[in-house]
């Protein structure tokens, strides 16, 4: 198994007493690299639940490694459960595990939650229509993006790589220079043939959900907080036109009908990795999706730090803080244009 997982985190927010594991999944055509403000959040948020005595918020963090060669067999989302995420359960036997999903994450989660009895939370960070409700002229618009996508990667094999513009300007305005760094890196690998396997496969799976999916898979919608960032519109008609408002208008069907949920909107110029923006949020809600798993003492206490407004203000306060960097100015916080719960 450790050839085909990593754990994120250092024991800092490991204690001997673990309230529970998270798993970050993200797409076919990702790593975990993306996901790091994550881990970040999570280690912030143990810092300050040990400033208040809560040492209870002790969580093992882990997500697949992709390596150079693909798992057999994960060709959809069973075949993808049962290769890379099922054997996460192992690591941590008893523990709840609460799921952090982005990309094809988010349907990943539900289907593994069909056999993981364990999975207490799901939170999505994305806006996968394809399992949500949201209207039948959106999920077409969704399939023919990703026909599209599927046209657009295959095209990388040549050595063209059509999204070459819009990466430059993210990369020119990512906020400080490990993050310009980051998309660098990331723009170099998506032209890798085994990044482009996993885009199309993961791309044709968007398809099917969008178009051919049955009854939704997740049945209690009480066990999902869904934290959804969408980015400014980028320089270009098509993009403010056309992209932006629709990806929009997807993250708003995709909150709609759930009962905890975040919609937020990047500055200009900030944020341009959703996980950053969306990161103290979802490490907040995971934390107090593991409040019923824990015995009654250490409950109470999670619960009275989690249900403390100064305590909060203070986590998010020193996330932004963080968060900014290297940069010359910090980041702000997104516009939050949606919440419930």
């Amino acid at each position: 198994m450790a050839e085909r997982y990593e754990e994120l985190v250092d024991d800092s927010i490991a204690p001997e007493a673990g309230a529970g594991l998270i798993v970050l999944l993200h797409g076919l055509d990702h790593t975990h690299r993306l996901l790091l403000p994550l881990v970040r959040a999570l280690r912030i948020l143990a810092a300050a639940a040990r400033r208040q005595d809560a040492h209870v918020f002790g969580v093992r963090v882990v997500a697949p490694y992709r390596g150079a060669e693909d798992v057999a067999g994960a060709s959809d989302l069973s075949g993808t459960v049962a290769g890379y995420y099922a054997p996460l359960a192992a690591l941590e036997p008893g523990l709840p595990i609460v799921t952090i999903g982005e990309s094809l994450g988010a349907a990943i989660a539900e289907a593994w939650q069909r056999s993981e009895p364990r999975i207490v939370h799901q939170i999505r960070l994305d806006p996968l229509p394809a399992h949500l409700d949201v209207p039948l002229l959106d999920r077409i618009l969704v399939a023919a993006a990703m026909l599209f996508e599927i046209l657009s990667v295959s095209l990388r094999k040549a050595g063209l790589n059509l999204t070459r513009s819009a990466d430059a300007v993210l990369t020119a305005q990512s906020a400080g220079s490990a993050s310009r760094a980051e998309r660098i890196e990331y723009g170099g690998r998506k032209m890798r043939p085994s990044h482009v396997r996993r885009s199309i496969r993961e791309a044709w799976l968007i398809v099917k959900l969008a178009l051919w999916k049955g009854p939704r898979l997740s049945q209690a919608l009480g066990a999902t907080t869904i934290v959804l960032a969408v980015e400014p519109p980028l320089a270009g008609w098509i993009h403010r036109s056309i992209v932006g408002p629709l990806m929009e208008r997807l993250a708003e069907c995709s909150a709609r009908r759930c009962t905890s949920s975040r919609l937020l909107r990047a500055r200009s110029g900030s944020h341009f990795n959703l996980a950053e923006m969306a990161a103290p949020y979802a490490a907040w809600e995971a934390a107090a999706a593991l409040i019923p798993c824990l015995e009654p003492d250490r409950a109470r206490r999670l619960r009275a730090f989690i249900e403390d407004r100064d305590a909060k203000a203070s986590f998010f306060a020193d996330y932004w803080a963080q968060a900014g960097g290297e940069a010359e100015h910090a980041p702000e916080e997104p516009v939050l244009l949606r919440a419930v719960g």
